[in-house]
């Protein structure tokens, strides 16, 4: 699965936190504000949102779409 983040005012520092949480999994940054994880699992995004400071949304991406 995929999923999109929507990066906050501080880019650099938002992809530390989400690399951190995650254990650096894989990780693609789209352009500065837009990053997307690849997760074997589904992951519970409502939770996950109010654990990271730096990201404004978390999506998933199904079929080459964006769901935010």
């Amino acid at each position: 699965m995929q999923y999109i983040f929507t990066l906050g005012l501080n880019p650099a520092l938002s992809i530390a936190e989400i690399s951190s949480f995650f254990n650096n999994k894989k990780i693609n940054l789209l352009n500065n504000n837009i990053l997307i994880l690849e997760s074997e699992k589904e992951l519970d995004v409502n939770n996950i949102i109010k654990k990271l400071g730096g990201t404004i949304k978390i999506g998933l991406v199904e079929k080459n779409s964006f769901y935010l």
